[in-house]
């Protein structure tokens, strides 16, 4: 068996073992040294194992990872690399993608779509990645269905944005709950009605309740011109001149869920002329994806949205911390000056930035949301 020499998988480290002319494993480096498979290549096939991401998965269905798998096949064999040809591939001739994505943005290649700051972040520390992808809607089918398509379809990845975990991580679920009131005259004469409705009852018997309701109600007169002031004319709180009031039966009610919004802020400080291209790329990434998109004369469509994960070391996710659905961004601003002062480098570039983004999740917590492979969950 021989091996190829290390390579990058977005920004992770890989080596291919070719076991013979015809298989060959591919494995992920791990920050410990050890290695864990990823993927079997047999006869020409590239599959997946148990132990990959979710993210290797769905760069791998999506071609991403193809080529520099092929080549590292090649290279672990001894043979001279395969001429790319795609030029959507990540490192291919005229692309968009480099073959390191948190590499420099070259000259002439300014739409880069995968920035990390600072330049020396590494996935053997705790990260927040923020994932641009095409927005699906929910369109007028069930909401169960649409949601399941939305959250079980391969997405494309527009783009990608890895950052330090800032010092202040918190979540916030909120359900929304309201005072409701419900009088004793409302609720007899609607329960009178709604037997009507159901025929429980006759006309001859929805009388004699409904007569049986006024003549109760009825029992105190002060009380009752008061409640018909109130009622008929519009005039306030002229029950309580009476001396009492009719019993409203006030309960906190449940009335809906309620979407949680996530805001996240970043002082970013350039120190080379590297630094300075990612900040101001992942300015550009922010305010790109989230800006609407024109589709004809008539219509718009939605813009991109963003799934953010928190990662700990080697990538995997960080379960220690909230899991967040995925998110549209409503808000981003950018401070040029957070020090108070205009201050620039030679070449223009600001001396520092904060960015502040507000987020807002497309769905509802749901109590079926809560899996046992997550020890807090959402």
């Amino acid at each position: 068996m021989a091996e190829s020499q290390q390579y990058l998988l977005g920004n992770e480290k890989y080596v291919t073992v070719s076991i013979d002319e015809n298989n060959s494993e591919i494995y992920r480096v791990n920050s410990d040294g050890t290695r864990t498979i990823f993927a079997d290549f047999n006869d020409g096939v590239i599959t997946p194992s148990g132990f990959s991401t979710e993210d290797f998965q769905r760069n791998l269905a999506q071609g991403t990872f193809t080529n520099t798998i092929n080549e590292s096949i090649d290279n672990a064999r001894g043979l001279p690399p395969t001429q790319v040809t795609d030029p959507n591939q990540p490192g291919a001739p005229g692309g968009s993608t480099p073959a390191n994505p948190n590499q420099e943005v070259a000259e002439g290649n300014p739409e880069s779509t995968d920035f990390k700051y600072p330049e020396d972040l590494s996935l053997d520390q705790d990260v927040i990645q923020f994932k641009a992808v095409k927005y699906i809607p929910s369109g007028l089918g069930e909401q169960n269905t649409s949601t399941a398509t939305r959250e079980n379809q391969n997405r494309t990845i527009e783009g990608t944005v890895t950052l330090p975990i800032q010092a202040q991580i918190s979540d916030s679920n909120i359900v929304g709950w309201g005072e409701g009131a419900l009088d004793e005259i409302t609720r007899k004469a609607l329960n009178t009605a709604t037997n009507l409705a159901k025929g429980t009852i006759n006309d001859e018997t929805f009388a004699a309740n409904l007569q049986s309701t006024i003549k109760q109600f009825t029992s105190n007169q002060d009380q009752t011109l008061a409640l018909l002031a109130e009622k008929v004319i519009g005039l306030q709180n002229i029950q309580g001149r009476t001396g009492g009031i009719l019993n409203p039966n006030v309960e906190l009610l449940f009335n809906g869920p309620q979407l949680r919004p996530f805001t996240f802020s970043f002082r970013m400080i350039p120190r080379t002329k590297k630094e300075s291209e990612q900040i101001k790329g992942i300015i550009k990434f922010f305010k790109k994806n989230m800006s609407v998109k024109r589709d004809t004369g008539l219509f718009l469509k939605a813009p991109n949205t963003f799934l953010i994960k928190y990662l700990g070391q080697g990538g995997e996710e960080q379960k220690s911390i909230n899991k967040i659905k995925e998110c549209a961004l409503i808000g981003f601003d950018v401070n040029y000056t957070p020090q108070g002062s205009y201050m620039t480098y030679e070449d223009g570039t600001m001396a520092s930035y904060n960015i502040t983004l507000s987020f807002k999740e497309l769905v509802p917590i749901y109590y079926e949301d809560y899996k046992p492979d997550h020890p807090i969950g959402f």
